[in-house]
């Protein structure tokens, strides 16, 4: 992992590494951001998926696709809503620790990437 590829960052003390090497450029900041505040709120996991790292088509990645787990659910709508007003790409936000149909798939499938 080269340099350009890494982002450091302090958050509460803990010095936390992230890859970016597997998110295009022009979503590293609102993907850094996303961190930033979903680890304030609680989050103890937070993922990355679908186009954005796994294209599937030859169309460019236009929003981010982020999963979290260890998010309390009392927090997760005002993460949701802070990230509204702080990110500038449209972007889902999964909760991994909920029993949904589409969480159950997204963690079966293993095309999440970890980036915190």
């Amino acid at each position: 992992m080269t340099e350009d590829n890494r982002i450091l960052y302090l958050l509460r003390g803990l010095c936390m590494e992230m890859d970016t090497s597997i998110v295009p450029s022009e979503f590293r900041a609102d993907l850094k951001r996303a961190i930033e505040v979903l680890q304030e709120h609680g989050a103890t996991e937070v993922y990355v998926f679908g186009s954005l790292v796994h294209p599937w088509s030859e169309s460019e990645p236009n929003d981010i696709d982020i999963a979290v787990s260890g998010l309390p659910p009392r927090r997760f709508l005002h993460a949701y809503g802070i990230l509204l007003g702080e990110i500038e790409h449209r972007f889902d936000l999964v909760d991994l620790d909920s029993d949904d149909r589409f969480s159950r798939t997204i963690r079966n499938r293993g095309e999440l990437e970890r980036v915190a």
